[in-house]
């Protein structure tokens, strides 16, 4: 498939049968999604105007997450068990904006789509909002180890 648009982050279904992406179809990033892999054969836009973006599926297939224009998490109910796709109105999920990073998968999902990883925006103070800030330990099961040794 050959389009005139930006269309970027790509991601999978859990059944491999459907990808959702975000293109500028509307002038504004906006998603959609097509079958997999005969992309040509249907286009489904879940979100209008320059609302939806960074989608991640759901591990059971039923929902689309997504941040919209604010960054707060939002969500579609999906089906991609018959021949087409359907979806459901998209509904705010978080009313807390998160900080959207750069690239792709700035959150995840587990795996009983409960529970959601992210970071969390700053608080603001006063005139000026702190950025996010983000901890990376390495080599931690190295420490872990080391600690249990010791008991």
């Amino acid at each position: 498939m050959h389009t005139n648009f930006v269309e970027v982050l790509p991601e999978l279904s859990p059944d491999g049968k459907y990808i959702a992406y975000m293109s500028t179809e509307t002038g504004s990033f906006d998603i959609y999604v097509r079958p997999f892999p005969n992309v040509d054969v249907g286009c489904w836009q879940i979100a209008t105007g320059g609302t939806a973006t960074r989608q991640v599926w759901g591990r059971n297939g039923r929902e689309l997450f997504f941040l919209d224009r604010t960054n707060a998490l939002s969500v579609v109910s999906v089906d991609t068990k018959g021949t087409t796709f359907t979806s459901g109105n998209p509904s705010r999920l978080l009313e807390t904006r998160y900080f959207g990073v750069p690239g792709p998968r700035p959150f995840d999902v587990s795996a009983d789509s409960e529970r959601f990883v992210m970071i969390k925006d700053a608080a603001p103070t006063g005139d000026k909002e702190s950025p996010a800030g983000l901890v990376v330990v390495e080599r931690w099961f190295d420490e872990l180890k080391a600690r249990l040794a010791t008991r």
